[in-house]
């Protein structure tokens, strides 16, 4: 898999589509854009297989837990270097139960 760059906004990506479809040359593009013209080049060639110059979608794995959770479990790791997952994991388990009974009262 390839390094993931900068992804250039939608503003940018647009004007670059519309110069090209206004036939100007693609280095004419990307000069006075200061872009690369191999950037200039990649988007133009997407518009191209695509019709579009929106990022596809990306599939992502569906988290178990909250960013307070993940919180909570790197505090305490940081605290006790020492203790096992399991240990944090059975904490956490009580810290949860505690707070969702403060919410739900």
């Amino acid at each position: 898999m390839g390094r993931k760059l900068k992804e250039y906004s939608d503003d940018i990506r647009n004007r670059v589509i519309n110069k090209h479809l206004d036939k100007v040359s693609n280095r004419e593009i990307a000069q006075p854009m200061l872009l690369p013209h191999s950037s200039v080049n990649s988007m133009i060639k997407k518009y191209k297989e695509t019709g579009s110059v929106q990022n596809k979608p990306r599939c992502a794995r569906e988290l178990i837990t909250t960013l307070m959770t993940d919180r909570l479990i790197v505090r305490r790791a940081l605290k006790d270097r020492r203790i096992s997952a399991p240990e944090i994991k059975e904490e956490l388990a009580i810290v949860v139960l505690h707070l969702k009974s403060l919410l739900l009262s």
